[in-house]
């Protein structure tokens, strides 16, 4: 998701919710600070609709009782200091699906690659995601190129993988679910590089 750095002025939790609530622009907050959520592409936004998709046509196929979120619901990432609004979130926990506004439990995030979030998506947001205790994949998905890493939560710690070819197929199976790359880019066509 892009983002861009809105204020350098420390917030408490308080006043970020009252901010988020009144505002029909999406803002993050972490320690204190906060930004607002840019817009997005066509690409991007065709991406998180194909993964839209895919989670509920497979949810429903599998008949759990799970859902997917996206951008619009915000993600509690540490408590009264960390908050987020990821692409997608899926989340099968029983308090999350009773959630209007904030959910604190997935066992999944996904966040689209834009320029601007970049560093921050594969850096910093990483860094806070993998410390939640019912996370158990991280997935950074490129628009403009077929690339998808993976971060799955092991007995041993974190594994990281990269799918970058149209025939490849995600495989998660601690939550159930596989991803070809065909669904997620689907009806997407990626610029040519020049070199």
């Amino acid at each position: 998701m892009a983002e861009l750095s809105l204020i350098t002025t420390k917030y408490s939790i308080e006043e970020y919710f009252d901010i988020d609530k009144q505002s029909k622009d999406r803002y993050e907050y972490e320690n204190g600070y906060i930004w607002a959520m840019t817009g997005t592409t066509t690409n991007h936004n065709l991406v998180v609709q194909n993964l839209i998709v895919t989670f509920r046509d497979k949810i429903k196929q599998k008949k759990r009782k799970c859902k997917v979120f996206t951008e619009n619901i915000r993600l509690e990432v540490v408590a009264k200091k960390v908050y987020y609004y990821p692409d997608l979130m899926f989340t099968c926990n029983s308090l999350d699906l009773q959630e209007k506004l904030t959910l604190r439990n997935p066992s999944l995030v996904i966040e689209v690659l834009s320029d601007s979030s970049f560093m921050t998506d594969l850096n910093h947001k990483l860094d806070n995601y993998i410390k939640m205790p019912s996370l158990l994949y991280y997935l950074v998905v490129s628009q403009d190129e077929y690339r998808v890493r993976v971060w799955e939560k092991t007995a041993e710690g974190w594994l990281y993988k990269v799918y970058s070819e149209l025939s490849d197929v995600v495989n998660l199976p601690q939550i159930d679910m596989v991803l070809s790359m065909e669904e997620v880019y689907e009806e997407i066509e990626m610029e040519a590089s020049v070199n």
